[in-house]
């Protein structure tokens, strides 16, 4: 997350749950005349007065505001009331409890087990990443949002809660107690021929730091690592562990409206010879975009999958009256090159259908990188 580096308020990479306000903006209803007699607050209490079917100032208020953004180009964009407005998860900071796992989406739509951390609850109780999710107890989560499904996964140290999943053609309930866990462990396996796969999740604070001592462990021959369903956090932290397998210079660049574009350097010298390639997907998104247009435009990494999800881009919360707040697109991020993302997606290097299952992908990423293994191998005096 960049914070007061591009001006006043905070600034957020669309993929992360969203942190609280703080500071910075002005109360965008004032500048347009709402709450002042504005030709804005005229329509409003006609159209609350005289409509043929009831409606309430708050809903119109909505209406405009988010209108207001979609005019303006602004995809992302929304108005939040009080009880609307989700906080900073400490899971972004350092821990959470919960059942450990982070969501995705299918072909269809339909959100499904993005990945599981290793040693988790949910890995305990037989969750696999994948698993179409149908329930949460007894919540049937078809319709919700990421960050409502997130809130029931959530609880106490301790507590129990049912998911109800969908893998292949079967359904199944798996009970799973919720326990406190490090929201940047790692999914890390040595497989055969000196391959190390690393799956981190969501990237917050920590993951880079965890993710570089894992991989100075293992020397590794080649490295698999996996983004699919990764839906990014924080944007230092994605520069940072990009950095892990790049020589220095460029990870991205940050755009913004009337302002000078601001290239996001590594921070340090990593890795840039050990054959990599990366698995994307649709759910690949925010910071972990970041990550994987870096590695690619610089020609670091073999992208195997589908087209990312395309949100690369930095919203700013800006507080309105009573409590209420602006969630507004501000900027974006691009490649090292000043490829576009946002929006766009990252087209892979080998192209997988959006349908195949995860295993075939899987094998499909490792018979890549075994040929790069293979052709560096060969080039070695």
């Amino acid at each position: 997350m960049r914070s007061e580096r591009f001006g006043t308020g905070t600034y957020l990479l669309i993929g992360l749950i969203l942190a609280g306000l703080v500071g910075g903006g002005f109360a965008i209803g004032y500048a347009l005349g709402v709450g002042r007699g504005g030709v804005v607050d005229e329509a409003l209490s006609e159209i609350a007065a005289g409509s043929k079917n009831e409606v309430s100032i708050d809903t119109l208020q909505r209406a405009a505001i988010e209108g207001m953004l979609r005019a303006a180009g602004d995809g992302y964009g929304e108005f939040l009331q009080p009880d609307e407005q989700r906080g900073f998860t400490p899971g972004v900071a350092g821990n959470f409890t919960g059942v450990g796992v982070w969501l995705g989406t299918d072909s269809q739509d339909r959100p499904i087990i993005g990945g599981v951390f290793t040693d988790s609850p949910a890995a305990e109780a037989g969750v696999k990443a994948g698993d179409v999710l149908l329930a949460v107890d007894e919540t049937l989560v078809a319709n919700l949002d990421s960050y409502s499904i997130t809130e029931l996964l959530r609880g106490d140290d301790g507590t129990k809660v049912d998911l109800r999943i969908e893998r292949g053609k079967t359904e199944q309930t798996l009970p799973v107690v919720r326990r406190s866990q490090l929201a940047s462990a790692l999914n890390v396996a040595n497989l055969k021929g000196g391959v190390t796969y690393l799956q981190p999740g969501p990237l917050v604070q920590g993951v880079a730091n965890s993710s570089g001592k894992q991989l100075q462990d293992n020397a590794s021959k080649g490295v698999l690592l996996d983004l699919r369903g990764n839906p990014g956090g924080l944007i230092d932290e994605g520069v940072a562990f990009a950095s892990l397998f790049l020589e220095g210079g460029p990870v991205a660049i940050y755009k913004e409206r009337g302002q000078a574009p601001v290239t996001l350097r590594a921070p340090f010298v990593g890795d840039g010879v050990t054959p990599l390639v990366v698995l994307v997907d649709r759910d690949t998104a925010s910071s972990a975009e970041v990550v994987a247009a870096a590695l690619q435009s610089r020609n670091r990494a073999v992208l195997v999958g589908s087209r990312t999800r395309g949100k690369a881009a930095v919203q700013k919360l800006v507080p309105l009256a009573n409590s209420s707040a602006l969630q507004q697109t501000v900027g974006e991020y691009r490649s090292p090159t000043d490829e576009r993302v946002d929006g766009v997606g990252i087209e892979p290097d080998v192209k997988l259908a959006v349908t195949l299952d995860r295993d075939a992908a899987l094998r499909e990423g490792l018979s890549v990188l075994r040929g790069l293994m293979q052709a560096r191998s060969t080039l070695e005096p």
